[in-house]
């Protein structure tokens, strides 16, 4: 299970002679970020009850399953909110499930291991996973992974800087300006080069699903996608000219909380490109979730 700022996610696999299966998939938009900072940065009743619901769905197609093991994170939202301690509390006392709120580097590098679907480091391979709360980046070398976590996720940059999910060419460059500052605190692109940019996580792959007019999410289909920096600035135009419930119904998008939060989060995959120089994108449906079973079935092997 992962307890994201936008959505909570939950896979389910078996491993069978060392293969893992992929079982079952489930996402909720909760908007467990939204309101933290309308709330003074914490995490108000309604939010906790809708999540507490979502999570106890969860458990239950878990039982269902017969789970052996249970593993729940959560990123960006809960490591800010300044109540996160208590609703992990009653989480816990309510469900049984302990959340392991796991740090930027953590979540980058299970965005990581997901995506590529292996723990061996290639040079050049950078993994983006733009989040709700955070984005992340990671940019393997043939020694070690560097990662780092950016206060710039979709939902957080829609509460700065767009109105009714849309943004101004003013608001846009200021947003664009803010993420390549950041990005620019954390690494010196002569020394990190980029031969495969790989994206993750539901903006991306939400485009991608536009890209691909999918009626029905199929991550078979979503995996290996290109999209290119044209691509996705003529989405984010087409995008900016609609009201949230008319983005809803473009095929791929799928909700209206999505729809709300895909301005921003392309905005943030702009500047991103444009700060990497990368001309395009390749977008994997496997990311932190993925990530977090391979390093968790690796760790009961060992």
């Amino acid at each position: 299970m992962d307890c994201g700022s936008n959505s909570f996610r939950l896979l389910i696999v078996e491993v069978v002679a060392n293969e893992i299966i992929e079982l079952y998939r489930d996402l909720r938009m909760v908007q467990l970020g939204y309101n933290l900072e309308i709330a003074g940065g914490t995490i108000d009743s309604i939010t906790a009850q809708r999540c507490l619901g979502a999570l106890s769905c969860f458990k239950d197609i878990a039982s269902h399953y017969q789970c052996d093991d249970l593993f729940c994170v959560g990123t960006s939202a809960l490591r800010s909110a300044g109540n996160a301690d208590n609703f992990c509390q009653q989480v816990y006392q309510q469900l049984g499930i302990v959340i392991d709120i796991i740090d930027g580097d953590t979540e980058a590098w299970y965005s990581f291991s997901g995506a590529v679907g292996s723990k061996e480091l290639k040079s050049g391979v950078a993994v983006l996973d733009i989040g709700g709360g955070s984005t992340e980046l990671a940019i393997s070398t043939d020694q070690r992974l560097l990662s780092c976590s950016i206060p710039a996720g979709s939902v957080r940059m829609d509460n700065i800087y767009c109105n009714s999910g849309c943004i101004t060419e003013n608001q846009l460059a200021r947003l664009d300006d803010y993420v390549k500052k950041l990005w620019d605190t954390h690494w010196n692109r002569e020394t990190s080069r980029i031969n495969r940019f790989i994206g993750v996580a539901g903006t991306i792959t939400t485009l991608a699903a536009v890209k691909l007019r999918m009626k029905d999410y199929d991550p078979d289909k979503i995996n290996g996608t290109e999209l290119t920096y044209p691509e996705i600035k003529a989405m984010l135009d087409r995008l900016n000219s609609l009201s949230i419930e008319q983005k809803a119904k473009i095929p791929g998008v799928a909700s209206l909380p999505r729809a709300k939060t895909m301005v921003a989060g392309l905005g943030i995959l702009l500047a991103t490109l444009e700060y990497w120089d990368q001309q395009s994108i390749e977008v994997r449906d496997s990311s932190l979730l993925q990530g977090l079973l391979f390093e968790k079935i690796l760790a009961q092997k060992c």
